[in-house]
């Protein structure tokens, strides 16, 4: 009986970066994700995990954890489809638990049509349902200022504000995600904003090579305003946008014209509801970190 051994992914050469690559091209389709496997690598408590077989990498996975709160997220977790059926997504995913389990965060993850079930043998629980949106090559935009646009400002986030952008980041996804939004703003120089009233921070939003996100809005004005101005950049293609199930604001999407391409199940394990005003959340920043 042949045991499978999983192996951290420690400062990997750039072969292995592409092995891993290779595998999540073939596994989802797409293009690369060389920059996603390098984010996880980047962050704190954070990284990816592999198993081999025959000396090659045949299924992997990433995780994000968020001590903070108690909780992490598990993402991306592929296997060679050659190799699917066998059992292996749910060892690498046994793994990931683990990794986060050491640093004292129960488990969530958007759960895809072919991996919810197995998810939810292992014990996970649903809460609701992820949607991946598209945008529209335009946006559906009134003439007529939306109620509640008068004084709200966008300015890009400069170091000024960062520390107010993480604040409210916190607050709002109920733990502290400062790594990785440092990382997303210096990586994403001059595609990120802020949305300022007199009162104060009321959303900001970052916009990523294919995706726009995150974005977090406590007002439908607030996020239509970030992202007509998200929108407006330059993209290969129409950018996705990936709205958790808490979200309060998807039939603001709607009506600007985002279509949904699927749905995913958010499924927790170790916990129930998610602390912060998640109401706020419009965007994630993908459906491995939240």
């Amino acid at each position: 009986m042949r045991t499978e051994v999983v192996q951290d992914v420690e400062k990997p050469d750039g072969e292995l970066l592409a092995e891993i690559d290779g595998l999540l091209v073939r596994a989802y389709g797409g293009a690369s994700r060389r920059a996603r496997i390098e984010r996880f690598l980047s962050v704190d408590d954070a990284g990816w995990v592999m198993l081999r077989r025959s000396g090659r990498v045949v299924s992997v996975g990433a995780f994000i954890g968020y001590r903070s709160a108690g909780f992490g997220w598990i993402g991306l977790v592929a296997t060679e489809p050659h190799a699917q059926g066998g059992g292996l997504g749910r060892v690498i995913t046994e793994a990931l638990i683990e990794r986060l389990r050491r640093i004292g965060c129960a488990a969530v993850l958007d759960g895809s049509k072919s991996g919810a079930p197995l998810y939810e043998r292992m014990g996970f629980v649903d809460f609701g349902l992820s949607h991946a949106l598209t945008a529209p090559a335009q946006l559906v935009l009134s003439d007529q200022k939306p109620a509640g646009l008068e004084g709200l400002q966008l300015v890009p986030i400069g170091p000024e504000m960062i520390q107010s952008v993480l604040s409210f980041d916190q607050q709002s996804f109920g733990a502290d995600r400062r790594s990785l939004l440092r990382y997303l703003l210096k990586a994403y120089p001059g595609r990120h904003v802020a949305a300022i009233t007199e009162a104060g921070l009321v959303g900001y939003g970052i916009a990523q090579p294919d995706l726009l996100g995150p974005i977090v809005a406590e007002s439908a004005t607030a996020l239509r305003a970030i992202v007509a101005s998200l929108h407006s950049l330059d993209f290969g293609s129409p950018p996705s946008l990936l709205v958790p199930p808490e979200c309060a604001f998807l039939p603001t999407l709607l009506k600007l014209g985002f279509t949904s391409a699927r749905t995913l199940r958010r499924q927790h394990l170790g916990i129930g509801e998610l602390p912060g005003l998640r109401g706020r959340l419009c965007a994630q920043a993908s459906f491995g970190e939240g």
